[in-house]
């Protein structure tokens, strides 16, 4: 008699589950995984193409982790200057989640994908206030002067874009 194929999530719903239930890590996980039956027991065979990319056990660690908002402070007291930094570093403080993307993955694209990650640029409320300040009139205004702050972004339509289109466009700096 044939087996009965069981059906797992996919990787996305697995992390969403696993924050749901708290998981702090490999033993935490391995004690309770029980309790969904569509959870694998060994999902780093399952999920073996996004595993190890993911952060491994770590992308499921959830109950030390920063909120998204403390996530967006720590990330600025750390300056990472985008994807690659971030990758290499946040190891030094064991609230940074390994896949930002995916454990904030709801509040990520409002926020500007990696670019909220980055000392580079200003949040977008943060680009609308240097705006402001700095009197901007529109978009050939923005072009001549943006570089007289290092933090405006040269295309901030690409950088803040949810946002960008939601708050009227030049609208939200003039």
């Amino acid at each position: 008699m044939a087996r009965p194929k069981i059906s797992f999530y996919i990787f996305l719903e697995f992390l969403e589950v696993c924050k749901a239930l708290k998981f702090a890590g490999r033993d935490d996980y391995r004690d309770c995984y029980k309790v969904d039956k569509k959870l694998p027991c060994c999902p780093e065979i399952i999920y073996r193409e996004v595993w190890v990319k993911s952060g491994g056990w770590e992308c499921i660690k959830v109950s030390k982790m920063y909120t998204f908002p403390e996530f967006l402070g720590a990330c600025q007291e750390m300056k990472f200057l985008g994807k690659e930094d971030y990758r290499a570093r946040y190891k030094k403080d064991p609230k940074f989640p390994s896949a930002p993307e995916l454990f904030y993955k709801e509040d990520w694209g409002n926020a500007g994908g990696w670019w909220c990650v980055s000392n580079k640029f200003y949040l977008f409320t943060d680009f609308v206030k240097a705006c402001i300040k700095m009197e901007i009139t529109g978009y050939t205004d923005y072009k001549n002067r943006y570089k007289q702050d290092p933090k405006l972004p040269s295309n901030p339509h690409r950088t803040y874009k949810e946002d960008w289109v939601e708050a009227g466009k030049w609208k939200c700096v003039t």
